[in-house]
């Protein structure tokens, strides 16, 4: 006997894209959905080729095959919670700021606002140099470097530069270590995380758990499969 369930929103497989664009288009709306069910406190677990739909635009009841936008699709390794925390962000001292704007005043000549070395320290960063050298990636990046935009060397470069401006969510879930942290690794093998694949954490970030397990799959582990989808398809296509 089979059994089929029917969804208000279709669409059709990643891999039927017309063009590039179409592609990117796709995977971006694939993200954003994954961002939008991680707020409320779903966490996807398997970030595939084959779990990103391509879906049509519709409007009045008439679709647009024109406008497609990615969905996400195969839920059963997620990972769901009802408990959230306050997105608090941790407050910058006055040594490591001095720190941080003494390397850009020294060595690269110009400057940043406190915000920008808010953002790079508040959630990642313990140490200053390595907040430099993120704030400095970040620059050379968005190509908002002094040459390409004129600015003078004496400039202060903003949040607004490095597209850094926009607000942490007020809320973050808070999946149970037994959820995070499962002993079972689950997902589709060639877009896994490397880091999932070798059962080992080999970076920590501001307020995970002390105590850490041989291996984690978290948010950031489904982003790096959004990635590996890309690149098969840059490969195979």
């Amino acid at each position: 006997m089979y059994t089929r369930i029917i969804m208000k929103t279709w669409g059709f497989p990643l891999s039927h894209f017309r063009n590039v664009k179409e592609l990117l288009t796709n995977i971006r709306g694939g993200i954003e959905d994954h961002r939008n069910l991680s707020e409320v406190g779903i966490l996807h677990g398997d970030i595939s080729a084959g779990n990103i739909l391509i879906c049509p635009s519709s409007k009045d009841g008439q679709l647009n095959m024109r406008t497609t936008t990615g969905r996400l699709i195969d839920f059963d390794c997620s990972k769901i919670t009802t408990t959230f925390a306050a997105n608090t962000l941790n407050e910058v001292d006055e040594a490591y700021t001095s720190a941080v704007q003494n390397f850009f005043s020294v060595v690269e000549s110009h400057a940043v606002e406190d915000a920008v070395i808010r953002r790079a320290s508040e959630k990642f960063f313990s140490y200053a140099d390595s907040a430099c050298s993120y704030i400095k990636a970040a620059i050379e990046y968005f190509d908002v470097c002094v040459e390409d935009n004129g600015k003078a060397a004496s400039s202060v470069f903003t949040v607004l530069d490095l597209n850094w401006h926009r607000s942490y969510p007020v809320k973050k879930p808070q999946f149970p270590p037994q959820d995070i942290y499962k002993p079972d690794r689950a997902g589709t093998l060639p877009y896994m995380s490397a880091e999932v694949l070798n059962a080992q954490v080999t970076r920590t970030f501001k307020g995970s758990p002390d105590v850490r397990p041989d291996h984690a799959s978290d948010v950031a582990h489904d982003i790096e499969s959004f990635f590996w989808v890309l690149l098969y398809f840059c490969l195979t296509w």
